[in-house]
């Protein structure tokens, strides 16, 4: 599981390392500020990594009450680390 922030740009490195954890198999949370980036970059993951692999959020981490509720809602959707 990973938490990529900026994942929604069609190009940058947020976008490019959400590609490639998803391809490498990861469930990843992609938080950005566009609505219509984060829904057109989520389904361009699901189409690569299946149905499950991705959670979008609509996210301001410059709000930490805001980025502490995005960590917890993404261990409640993709799991968390057990250690």
């Amino acid at each position: 599981m990973a938490i990529i922030t900026g994942a929604a740009s069609p190009i940058g490195l947020g976008h490019a390392m959400t590609v490639a954890l998803v391809r490498a198999g990861a469930r990843v949370a992609l938080l950005d500020v566009n609505d219509a980036w984060l829904a057109q970059s989520a389904a361009e993951m699901r189409a690569i990594g299946g149905e499950g692999c991705a959670l979008s959020m609509r996210v301001d981490i410059t709000d930490p009450a805001a980025a502490e509720q995005a960590v917890r809602q993404t261990i409640a959707a993709l799991g968390g680390c057990t250690s």
